[in-house]
C-alpha cells in the first residue's frame, strides 16, 4: 500500500509546515523508490475509485493498456488528452493565505523532545498492554546479541518509563543500565497526562462487523444450534466459519447435510477472533478425542478471545481446561458464554456478541501458565 500526503482534494490545502512542505516533496519520491516505479497507484489496493489518465507508459506494475498515439501534453494527435484541468474549469486551486516570517536553516526545540509522547503513551496503558508491551521488548531485543546495544536501548526506555525499563532489564537478566549523559538536557513534558483515545482497553467497537467466528463442528452435531449461531451471527455482519475433523460434509443430529468450511490440520484458531462449541454428544465425543479441536479452544483461551458452548458443547471447554495448565485445572468465566440447550435464545446470542465485541479479555488470570 502506498500513501501519499499530497493526495487531497479541492477545499483541502497544506499548512505553512515546513517538515509537511519537505514531505510532500520527497514522498513521490519515496513511493516511486519502494515499488520500483511510478505505477503504484494502479495496483488494486492504490488504484483511485475514479478512473485517472495520465501519461505514464511501461515500467514495472503497470496494470492498465493505454491506447493512443502520443504520451505527452500538450499535444494535436491524441486530441490535447490527457491534460490537465485548469483551475477556472474546477481544477485544484490553493487556498491564499498570506505567509510572513524569516526562513531560517534551524530546527524547532521540539525536534529534541524524543521522549514525551512515548511516555504519555505508556502512562495511559492498561496493566495488560503493559504486559504485552513488555514482552514486545523482550522478544525484539533477546535476539540482539550485541549486549552493549541492549543495553543502550533500556538505557533509552529509562527516559520513557523507570517501570518499563526495569521491567525490561529483568526481563532480559541485566542490571538497569543508567540514563544516556545529558538525558536531562532533552526536552519533555509530562502534558497531558492521560487520553484515553491511547488505550485499546478504553476504545472498543460496538458491532462485530467483520469479525470472524469458528464454529467447531463433528458428526451428530445439534445443527439447530448450529444453525441458529450462523444466521444470528451473519445477521451482525460477522464471517462465520464451521471447523470439522474432516473436510467435505457432516450430517447432524437432525440428519441434515452440513458443508464444513475447513478441516482442523488447515487452520488455526489464530485465523479467528471467536470460538462457538455447539451440542450433540456424539459430536463432542468426537471433538474431544481430536487434539487439534482441544488445542484450538485452548489456544483461543490463552489469546483472550470469547467462547460460547452450548449444552455438551461445555465438555470441550471441561477437556481444555483438564489438560491446560490451568491453575485447579480451571479456566476464568471472563468472555465464556455458556448455555444448555433450553437456553439458546436471543439473549444467550446477544450476550455471545457482546462479548466479540469486546474483542479479547486479556484480564484473564494466569494466561501464561497455558499450555497448547
Amino acid at each position: 500500500m502506498a500513501f501519499h500526503l499530497g493526495n487531497i482534494v479541492p477545499g483541502i490545502d497544506f499548512t505553512n509546515d515546513p517538515l509537511l512542505q519537505g514531505r510532500l516533496f520527497s514522498y513521490i519520491d519515496t513511493q516511486i523508490n519502494r515499488f520500483g516505479g511510478a505505477n503504484f497507484h494502479e495496483l488494486p489496493i492504490n488504484k483511485p475509485v475514479v478512473d485517472v489518465s495520465n501519461n505514464q507508459r511501461d515500467g514495472l506494475m503497470r496494470q492498465a493498456i493505454i491506447k493512443g498515439r502520443v504520451n505527452y501534453e500538450p499535444n494535436s494527435l491524441g486530441g490535447g488528452c490527457p491534460m490537465q484541468k485548469m483551475m477556472q474549469e474546477g481544477g485544484f486551486v490553493s487556498h491564499p493565505e498570506a505567509v510572513d516570517g524569516t526562513k531560517i536553516r534551524a530546527r524547532s526545540p521540539s525536534f529534541s523532545d524524543h521522549f514525551s509522547q512515548a511516555a504519555l503513551f505508556w502512562r495511559c496503558q492498561s496493566d495488560w498492554e503493559k504486559d504485552h508491551i513488555v514482552n514486545a521488548f523482550l522478544f525484539e531485543l533477546g535476539k540482539v546479541e550485541v549486549i552493549a546495544i541492549r543495553e543502550r536501548m533500556v538505557a533509552n526506555l529509562t527516559q520513557v518509563n523507570t517501570v518499563l525499563a526495569q521491567r525490561v532489564a529483568d526481563g532480559l537478566g541485566m542490571p538497569l543500565p543508567a540514563a544516556p549523559i545529558g538525558h536531562d538536557e532533552v526536552p519533555y513534558t509530562d502534558k497531558p497526562e492521560m487520553d484515553d483515545n491511547l488505550s485499546m482497553a478504553n476504545n472498543f467497537n460496538e458491532t462485530i462487523k467483520g469479525r470472524k467466528i469458528a464454529i467447531l463442528a463433528a458428526n451428530m452435531v445439534d445443527g439447530e444450534a448450529l444453525e441458529m449461531a450462523c444466521l444470528f451471527l451473519e445477521s451482525e455482519g460477522a464471517c462465520v466459519k464451521i471447523i470439522s475433523p474432516i473436510s467435505g460434509e457432516i450430517t447432524s443430529m437432525q440428519g441434515k447435510a452440513i458443508g464444513v468450511d475447513h478441516s482442523f490440520p488447515t487452520v488455526s484458531s489464530t485465523q479467528f477472533d471467536a470460538v462457538f462449541m455447539p451440542g450433540g454428544l456424539e459430536n463432542i465425543k468426537t471433538l474431544c478425542l481430536n487434539s487439534f479441536a482441544v488445542i484450538f479452544v485452548k489456544e483461543a483461551y490463552k489469546h483472550g478471545k470469547p467462547l460460547a458452548a452450548v449444552d455438551d458443547g461445555m465438555l470441550l471447554i471441561d477437556k481444555a481446561e483438564r489438560t491446560s495448565g490451568a491453575p485447579n485445572d480451571t479456566f476464568s468465566d471472563m468472555g465464556i458464554i455458556t448455555a444448555t440447550d433450553d437456553d439458546v435464545n436471543a439473549d444467550f446470542m446477544d450476550e455471545f456478541v457482546s462479548s466479540i465485541a469486546m474483542h479479547r479479555f486479556h484480564q484473564r488470570p494466569d494466561l501464561e501458565a497455558i499450555s497448547v
